[in-house]
């Protein structure tokens, strides 16, 4: 590498790394859902409300909530169609948006909210991407909670059943595990045609995650 190729190369590396550590975003996805009927409503109304009163944005929120609490039933259901319709067309956008935006800087800008928030980062994830593969123990726990679980039992109840499933997972020999395996190996094995087929569909250029 000459020395030139070498600045460049270097200079490049530091702008990467700047971007990362930046709090300005390097790309801004739409919102993962429509406006919910409420919200339609709250627009609707913002359009008849005078101007602030004493009481400022809080009486106007407290008003609104109690004529939305005020509305009959099929006065709601109008709201709720609305949203239905919005979130439809929401939708469509969404869709758009992931099949044409380029997935390496998706993937940058996943990297510089983890540098920037840490564990509390909301990351940009693909909702048409195929569903991950589970593991032969995610699919034993997973049938251990199916075939134990009564309905009605509290967060401790369902802490004792993870933790048998477990210690029953621990005290399976190899050749009763095999079945859990061999499912964990097919749906590996779906996810990555799932996937091949969800990236040709991308029309960024065949990029990968």
């Amino acid at each position: 590498m000459d020395l030139l190729t070498n600045y460049r190369h270097n200079v490049a590396v530091l702008l990467l790394v700047a971007k990362l550590n930046s709090k300005k975003a390097l790309l801004k996805g739409p919102k993962s859902r429509g406006p919910s009927s409420y919200a339609v409503f709250l627009a609707d109304n913002a359009k008849t409300t005078g101007p602030l009163g004493p009481g400022g944005v809080a009486e106007i929120a407290r008003d609104t909530s109690a004529k939305w609490s005020r509305l009959s039933d099929h006065d709601k259901q109008a709201y709720r169609a609305k949203a239905g319709k919005l979130a439809e067309a929401h939708q469509e956008t969404l869709r758009q948006w992931w099949s044409t935006v380029d997935l390496r800087l998706v993937a940058l800008e996943n990297r510089r909210r983890k540098r920037v928030d840490g564990s509390k980062a909301k990351l940009l994830v693909d909702p048409f991407a195929p569903k991950r593969p589970q593991t032969a123990y995610v699919l034993f726990v997973s049938e251990h909670i199916r075939q134990n679980y009564t309905g009605g039992i509290g967060r401790e109840q369902m802490g004792a059943l993870m933790k048998s499933a477990a210690a029953q997972w621990k005290s399976l020999a190899d050749a009763e595990k095999a079945a859990y395996v061999k499912a964990a190996d097919v749906e590996r094995a779906r996810y990555k045609a799932d996937m091949e087929k969800h990236l040709k569909s991308h029309t960024a250029g065949g990029l990968s995650h």
